[in-house]
């Protein structure tokens, strides 16, 4: 993901935005993998690997936004509600407005864990009709209760990043697939939202790595790396995340690579 702008000629960077979210959302989803299994968690499907990770950042209060940021309630219903969202978030914002200031840029936050948690719900919303006979004169029953909906969104984990990462994937895999490849106006914008992913994937990627290296240790950390070094073929100094832990864990290089 990192090296492939510089190789990438002119408007080939469009095609390219259609495939990135779907690389940063695996590459996320493997280290989130890695952060239940070194916590004892045996989740590996995305909906219950998400929803672990949803609670998780619902009860760590002290783990740092915007990945502890959640949404959770029904928004549907305007019953939603955020949890450790900056307090000068602009919760008016439109998701087509640039971030100018930090309320509108935390405003963004919070619409696309709303929106987010929308899709989220909605898909609960239908489970919940497959799953029961809610017939009315032979068909089933299309509008659910207030009482109903507030209690099938109750039952969904809290929203967080991560769904958005998933929501990212699937639009492009299946829904929206030109508007990547054709929204931005100029090559120029298109670069800059290859750039904005890679960055959102990278910076999260470091978050959830602390927690894995907390979790396991420095030791183990270290062994992991230096086994990832040995199974690699190519070199490590071309593996961005490799070279900054062995900057922050003070080793100098793994296996002379």
């Amino acid at each position: 993901m990192a090296a492939f702008p510089s190789v990438c000629p002119g408007e080939a960077i469009r095609y390219a935005n259609v495939w990135v979210p779907v690389q940063g959302y695996y590459a996320v989803f493997s280290a989130l993998l890695a952060w239940l299994r070194a916590s004892g968690s045996t989740a590996s499907s995305h909906r219950r690997v998400l929803d672990s990770i949803g609670e998780e950042m619902n009860t760590r209060v002290w783990l740092c936004p915007p990945w502890s940021v959640v949404c959770s309630g029904c928004p549907q219903l305007k019953r939603h509600t955020f949890a450790r969202l900056d307090t000068e978030a602009n919760l008016t914002v439109s998701n087509l407005s640039p971030p100018r200031d930090r309320a509108s840029a935390w405003g963004l936050v919070a619409k696309c864990l709303q929106t987010t948690r929308e899709d989220t719900v909605y898909q609960a919303f239908d489970a919940w009709k497959r799953d029961r006979k809610n017939y009315r004169g032979g068909k089933p029953r299309k509008a659910l209760r207030v009482a109903e909906k507030t209690n099938i969104a109750d039952k969904v984990a809290p929203t967080s990043v991560f769904d958005f990462f998933y929501r990212m994937r699937i639009r492009t895999n299946y829904k929206d697939t030109d508007a990547f490849a054709l929204g931005p106006w100029t090559e120029v914008q298109a670069r800059e939202f290859y750039r904005d992913v890679l960055d959102l994937t990278g910076s999260t990627l470091r978050f959830v790595e602390i927690l894995v290296s907390g979790r396991v240790g420095q030791s183990q950390f270290l062994h992991i790396l230096s086994e990832f070094g040995r199974d690699s073929r190519v070199s490590l100094s071309d593996v961005p995340p490799v070279q900054y832990w062995l900057k922050a864990t003070g080793v100098p290089s793994l296996n002379g690579r």
